[in-house]
């Protein structure tokens, strides 16, 4: 952050490049003033024009020397990276950083950045009347179709995917002791943002949510009776995940699984309203469990059934409708890097993935939620101590030049001196760095 340059000092640095050759042309112009057309007005004095004019014109480039200016962003910034380093925010680039303070619209990714990433298996809902049953019990070499008989049919599928929801129903087979990490698959596919398939001694397998379910021309609702469809409906309403188990083209069961909110984001997602900030959540959820987290957490927009290659493109589309507007995404997972990149500050979770982690212009060690807000205040501070120091530069120069420049020497007799302007110009730039240094109590 500190070899990179923020938008404000980019700003400064254009003003630089035409203030230090305009007070050039200003001193030469004023000496030139001292030096032939004062003398002539009779306001010299008893001093020689050569050596007044040479005297201002010193004292001209002194006090006009911009190290101030120069200062103010990059001082500001350094200790600003520094003490949010303290605070577990590590700020990787300073034009999102500066950019933080004006964010409008942040979009939070659900697992793992709103909820633990924990997933665990909750429920177990078993379809009792399958036609394939019998078959299915004699593959699994088991007596009777039970909550165990179907967690170890699904284990042996999803043991060969690492999306968290596949983990938590692997754990769940673990935690069991159930045997299922010997049996091959065959034909494994992954479906991004859908589940996953495979056959096991000539069956197949399909195990994920809706969308896959009608991929695969499986009917799964028509199936079922109304206890199911109630329970099903009751764990949506919770903000429960359903998976749905599939074998030879029937369901034969579903996991209800949950992700336990992180306890400070309700809070978080309060507050980051409270400052006039717009909240939206992606979720691969359906509409329904979707917006029963959402509620959860006081968040009203959501945007669900997003495929994990969608997310860049919300971030884009909100970039096309809010035109202008600065859009911040927070979000851990591998899906959530093109999102993180293309977001104007892109927010990461330091206990997520290592690509979303380098995609994120800041990263939140630890990936304690509540720090989000912290990063708002931290820039908001930082570029108000950078706007008090560019008044520091400027205003001195303005106040400063004209007197340098002999405006009072006429009616007062008063010069400024080299020296002093020497000292003057010092103190300007301890000035900066003084201010500069009280974000070190943010």
């Amino acid at each position: 952050a500190q070899m990179s340059s923020a938008p404000i000092q980019k700003l400064a640095d254009k003003i630089s490049a035409i203030f230090v050759p305009m007070i050039v042309v200003i001193s030469l112009v004023v000496a030139m003033f001292w030096l032939l057309i004062a003398p002539q007005l009779g306001i010299l004095g008893d001093i020689s024009s050569v050596q007044l004019a040479i005297y201002i014109f010193a004292t001209i480039l002194i006090i006009a020397c911009p190290c101030a200016l120069g200062l103010a962003t990059p001082i500001a910034v350094m200790v600003a990276t520094g003490k949010a380093a303290t605070k577990g925010i590590l700020i990787k680039d300073a034009e999102a950083f500066e950019l933080a303070s004006r964010v409008e619209t942040i979009v939070f990714d659900k697992t793992g950045t709103l909820t633990k990433g924990e997933v665990e298996v909750v429920e177990t809902v078993l379809v009792e009347n399958f036609k394939s049953k019998n078959n299915l019990l004699d593959y699994l070499r088991m007596d009777e179709w039970n909550e165990e008989a179907m967690i170890t049919l699904s284990a042996v599928l999803e043991n060969n995917s690492e999306h968290p929801l596949s983990e938590a129903i692997v754990k769940s087979a673990n935690d069991k002791k159930l045997n299922f990490d010997k049996i091959k698959v065959e034909s494994f596919k992954n479906h991004e943002g859908k589940g996953v398939s495979g056959i096991v001694k000539g069956k197949e397998i399909v195990i994920g949510n809706e969308k896959l379910m009608d991929k695969f021309k499986i009917n799964s609702k028509d199936t079922l009776d109304s206890d199911i469809q109630a329970k099903l409906e009751k764990y949506r309403n919770e903000g429960k995940t359903i998976v749905t188990v599939a074998y030879e083209q029937e369901i034969v069961g579903y996991f209800a699984l949950a992700d336990a909110l992180k306890p400070e984001a309700k809070k978080l997602i309060s507050q980051i309203k409270a400052k006039g900030i717009n909240v939206i959540m992606l979720s691969g959820d359906n509409e329904q469990t979707a917006q029963a987290i959402a509620d959860n957490l006081g968040i009203e927009n959501v945007i669900a059934n997003v495929l994990p290659q969608e997310k860049s493109e919300v971030i884009q589309r909100l970039k096309n409708e809010e035109d202008g507007k600065i859009i911040a995404m927070v979000g851990d997972g591998i899906n959530d890097a093109p999102a993180l990149t293309l977001a104007d500050v892109g927010i990461s979770m330091g206990t997520g993935t290592d690509i979303a982690i380098e995609s994120g212009d800041i990263v939140i060690v630890g990936g304690k939620i509540e720090k989000v807000l912290e990063v708002l205040e931290i820039s908001s501070k930082t570029l108000r101590i950078i706007k008090e120091n560019l008044i520091w530069a400027f205003g001195y120069n303005i106040i400063a030049i004209p007197i340098a420049e002999g405006l009072l020497y006429p009616f007062i007799g008063l010069l400024l001196s080299p020296v002093i302007a020497s000292v003057a110009m010092a103190f300007s730039s301890i000035s900066v760095v003084l201010n500069s240094l009280r974000l070190r109590r943010i």
